[in-house]
């Protein structure tokens, strides 16, 4: 379909198409026409960012030998776990925790001052 006219006549039987092609044929060369007459450019909203996320989680939970719960008595979900990691992340950020330790010495000396 070029400009709304149809091409080949009876490529596709109604029932095969689906919403989603539907959507494609029909609805986004408006979606870009209407894009472009606003001076954007669709690879401005791109879900990379989203999937690089969803990346990095999967790896992080997928990597652990304690898949899906663990001990039973503890078991989580793997949704939660992520969350809750996700979630420790963003606090640690938002408080400057630092990601280093140095060790200190501490002495314990037995007088009791009176």
């Amino acid at each position: 379909m070029t400009n709304g006219q149809i091409i080949q006549e009876g490529l596709y039987q109604r029932t095969d198409v689906s919403p989603y092609m539907h959507v494609f044929a029909f609805h986004v060369p408006l979606f870009m026409r209407e894009l472009h007459q606003q001076n954007l450019y669709l690879k401005w909203f791109t879900t990379s960012s989203v999937e690089k996320k969803n990346h990095e989680h999967v790896r992080l939970f997928f990597g652990r030998t304690t898949m899906d719960g663990g001990i039973e008595k503890n078991k989580q979900s793997a949704t939660y776990q992520i969350c809750n990691f996700e979630n420790r992340q963003i606090y640690f950020r938002i408080n400057k925790t630092p990601t280093t330790y140095s060790e200190k010495v501490l002495t314990i000396s037995d007088k009791v001052d009176n």
